[in-house]
């Protein structure tokens, strides 16, 4: 169950690592996704976005063991091209 932060006024939630889909842009993941985590139409959480992303183009591998730059380098380009980018942070 999250935290009630309502009432405390100089405590604010945002929620980061979340991604948002270019759905005026392009058909790849448009609609809600991770609603039952919380999160808005169009928003997705990185690691599910990279599972379906794998999955679209094929890549059998798994999440486990050393963390490869150049393999995330090239799942981020290919997120981007599918129209994927960071979810900005609010503004204080």
């Amino acid at each position: 169950t999250p935290i009630d932060l309502r009432g405390i006024p100089n405590i604010q939630h945002h929620q980061i690592a979340v991604l948002e889909t270019s759905h005026n842009e392009s058909n790849f993941l448009k609609g809600h996704y991770d609603v039952g985590f919380g999160l808005e139409q169009h928003e997705i959480y990185p690691c599910h976005a990279g599972c379906i992303i794998n999955t679209v183009i094929g890549r059998e591998t798994d999440e486990v063991g050393e963390i490869c730059v150049d393999d995330m380098m090239k799942m981020w380009k290919r997120g981007k091209e599918l129209g994927l980018r960071n979810k900005p942070l609010p503004k204080a």
